[in-house]
């Protein structure tokens, strides 16, 4: 089995390889752009993949977001409409998104934008 890590961040892509690497022995694991022969490309870890990249992989089987959201997936109009996509669901990522929502909602209810804005014009 061949995935495919593709994320306009290599550095992360790395970081993931290795993790998975111990958890998955048998899987070929590569980091875009060294893609090697697209049609092996089976499953494909993206995180806000340049459009296209999705559809070049004529093996596809799985897209799994390497976030909370698919979004950034959808947006490709390129994407292939037969392949599933999948999320990932992670108790630190639901905590980590909640707080943001707490964070912004205070933000303003508390009216810090205000601040911000009259602390910048003095």
């Amino acid at each position: 089995m061949v995935i495919l890590l593709v994320t306009p961040r290599v550095e992360k892509a790395l970081e993931w390889r290795e993790l998975l690497a111990a958890r998955l022995p048998g899987a070929e694991l590569r980091v875009w752009p060294e893609v090697g022969d697209a049609a092996q490309v089976e499953i494909a870890l993206a995180w806000k993949a340049p459009p296209g990249v999705l559809a070049s992989l004529p093996s596809l089987r799985l897209i799994c977001s390497l976030g909370m959201g698919v979004d950034h997936i959808l947006d490709d109009a390129t994407v292939p409409r037969d392949v599933p996509i999948a999320r990932l669901v992670d108790p630190n990522m639901v905590a980590q998104m909640s707080e943001y929502v707490l964070y912004a909602v205070l933000h303003f209810h508390r009216r810090f934008d205000v601040y911000d804005r009259l602390q910048r014009e003095q």
